[in-house]
């Protein structure tokens, strides 16, 4: 009990650590962009981790990570996900905290005193993004306005723990199907950014080459 004790405290630290950071949507410039898509990734794997585990710490450390914003995926007609709605919906995850920590007060306590905050300060700022679903070996494109001399960002978060980011290609063309250079970004991550010589119409090319199906939300600035 005292390891688990231990353990939550220290995630929790961690995601504190983190949504202190100044991870302002509303600043399109790559680094507050590529900050805060880490935080949306490491939430993202900490929500899967608690509906894996049934484990009410890894929820918490999802909603905190998620503190100053609130995710409105737009899913394609026929296309739902449970675990991305629920990485929508803060009040769905703190019902789940509830449920898994029933004999847990400690953490009961700490779930509703983050219920209250929400209740006063509302969920965070919006940021959109698409939901895709690619079958084995296949690819799908989608077409975004980038305004020119300005920072261009792209991210896509894979729906999953079981899918390594680096299977999945991403590739950006512009306007003469030119395929674009990017700013530096961490191997294993799927952020793209560069910044347009001028304003115009991009083209994003996802890929699956891998055997098995990939849920992927993309987000951009």
């Amino acid at each position: 009990m005292l390891k688990k004790i231990i353990f939550a405290v220290a995630i929790l630290s961690i995601s504190g650590l983190l949504q202190a950071a100044d991870l302002s949507m509303g600043n399109t410039d790559g680094e507050s962009f590529s900050r805060g898509m880490e935080s949306f990734e490491l939430a993202n794997r900490m929500l899967h981790l608690g509906l894996e585990h049934k484990e009410p710490i890894f929820l918490l450390s999802t909603i905190k990570l998620l503190d100053k914003f609130s995710p409105v995926i737009h899913m394609k007609s026929g296309i739902s996900s449970s675990s991305i709605e629920l990485l929508t919906d803060k009040k769905k995850l703190l019902d789940l905290v509830m449920t898994y920590a029933s004999d847990q007060p400690l953490i009961l306590q700490y779930a509703d005193n983050i219920a209250k905050s929400l209740a006063t300060r509302g969920t965070g700022t919006p940021i959109h993004g698409t939901l895709l679903r690619l079958p084995s070996r296949s690819s799908h494109s989608i077409d975004l306005e980038f305004r020119g001399k300005e920072p261009a960002n792209v991210f896509g978060l894979l729906n999953t723990l079981r899918i390594d980011a680096r299977s999945i290609r991403i590739e950006v063309l512009d306007h003469v199907k030119k395929e674009v250079s990017f700013l530096p970004a961490p191997e294993d991550s799927l952020l793209l950014r560069w910044i347009p010589e001028e304003t115009g119409t991009f083209t994003i090319n996802i890929s699956n080459p891998g055997d098995y199906e990939s849920e992927i939300v993309l987000f951009h600035n």
